[in-house]
């Protein structure tokens, strides 16, 4: 997703377009724009991070996939709501309107019937990291092949390490000429 409800759909070179998930409408975003896709996007905790998939499995199992909090109540309402689905979030470093982007994502999600690639998104990156990577298929099946290594006709000349920190006629550097 681009914005609340956009899926991306192509890139080129200029940019890329994507689609709103309620309207249907498409948009072309700039390659100057700063786009983040949800599965990059992460909540602070007081012990690292948790990403978004997984804040949004929370809500989903805490509203058994019912539509979550209205992003427009009130600030306490919010704030204690995010803590009951996140209860070691960063209080600094995540802000009320963080808060309401997760429930603005969610509803969205929730509305088009979109919360099951929560868990197909999980499956994808399972069946990938199984997988083998084309490139290393490829290359298994070429027999291996040794190329010569050219051997350095230079003279290689050994230096000695330097001390760092130490002032220029320091008494522990010994002069080596």
């Amino acid at each position: 997703m681009c914005q609340a409800g956009q899926v991306f759909l192509t890139d080129g070179r200029n940019g890329i377009i994507v689609e709103s998930l309620t309207d249907k409408t498409r948009t072309f975003i700039p390659a100057t724009a700063r786009v983040s896709a949800l599965s990059d996007i992460a909540i602070f905790t007081d012990t690292g991070e948790i990403s978004l998939r997984e804040v949004l499995k929370k809500i989903r199992e805490k509203e058994n996939g019912q539509p979550s909090l209205n992003p427009k109540s009130d600030d306490k309402e919010i704030r204690e709501y995010f803590e009951s689905v996140v209860p070691d979030y960063n209080k600094e470093r995540v802000y009320l309107s963080d808060m309401k982007k997760v429930f603005v994502w969610y509803n969205i999600l929730q509305q088009q019937n979109l919360l099951e690639i929560l868990d197909a998104e999980e499956k994808k990156e399972d069946k990938v990291k199984d997988e083998k990577s084309p490139v290393s298929s490829r290359l298994s099946n070429k027999p291996h092949v040794e190329k010569p290594v050219k051997e350095n006709t230079r003279e290689v000349k050994t230096v000695k390490p330097t001390h760092v920190g130490l002032k220029a006629g320091s008494s522990s550097r010994k002069s080596s000429d």
